[in-house]
């Protein structure tokens, strides 16, 4: 719901999709430069400022809740050892302390991407913990003067760990504060042919392009990890042809 100014999503799939790709890409479409490589001189639609945290969770609960909100004060440079009690603290101290979100209006947004690894799920804790700190640490209403808070939290699994991956696929839509985007799968070999027909810049000649498609990407879908270590090869080729 747009009116909402904090929300909540879950970014879920295998540890291959590079899931901070993906916040970063959403990051660049708020900001509306996404775009730019039609006029490299586009101004920003908004502010946006990214905050990336990787989450070390333990058992029990409590500790659970104190280790999320260490790495969230401090990431926004907020030192989490002189605010006393953190259970007690609040996203209105983040927004009223936090030396990183002076600058930042109601039009702009704040990304936090809260990266969660296979040790720190745990099947109750981790949505427990989701629920408390919807509930509780952010039941604070934002004023139209500050900025919108976009919370992801991004929990990565191995392929080949189906037993993980179910869980998670079980949890992620338990809670209706918060949604649950569509799992990452492995990128289709006709959005790879999309990408170099949108930037042909960077390869003009078609026949080229299509060298790339079957020499560099055989089969008809592929990690994310492999196809962004590609492309950006590609770029960088390009970018010495500038310089």
């Amino acid at each position: 719901k747009p009116e909402e100014r904090v929300q909540f999503f879950y970014l879920y799939g295998g540890d291959l999709h590079l899931h901070a790709g993906m916040f970063r890409r959403i990051v660049l479409d708020l900001e509306g430069r996404s775009l730019d490589y039609l006029n490299a001189g586009l101004a920003s639609a908004c502010k946006v400022k990214a905050i990336e945290i990787t989450f070390e969770g333990y058992e029990p609960l409590e500790d659970y809740k104190t280790e999320l909100l260490k790495g969230l004060f401090a990431a926004f440079a907020l030192q989490p050892n002189q605010l006393g009690p953190l259970l007690s603290r609040r996203l209105s101290d983040i927004l009223q302390a936090s030396p990183q979100l002076r600058d930042l209006g109601g039009n702009d947004y704040v990304c936090v991407y809260i990266n969660i690894d296979k040790y720190s799920w745990y099947p109750d804790h981790t949505p427990e913990a989701a629920r408390w700190f919807m509930d509780e640490f952010c039941s604070s209403p934002l004023n139209p003067n500050q900025p919108r808070l976009l919370f992801f939290f991004s929990v990565e699994f191995e392929e080949e760990d189906t037993d993980l991956a179910n869980d998670v696929r079980d949890k992620v839509d338990d809670n209706p504060k918060i949604q649950a985007l569509p799992e990452l799968n492995k990128v289709a070999l006709s959005d790879i042919d999309r990408w170099l027909g949108k930037y042909k810049k960077i390869e003009p000649d078609p026949r080229e392009r299509k060298k790339i498609l079957q020499e560099r990407f055989p089969g008809s879908e592929h990690y994310m990890i492999d196809v962004q270590e590609t492309l950006q090869e590609l770029i960088k080729k390009y970018n010495d042809t500038l310089s």
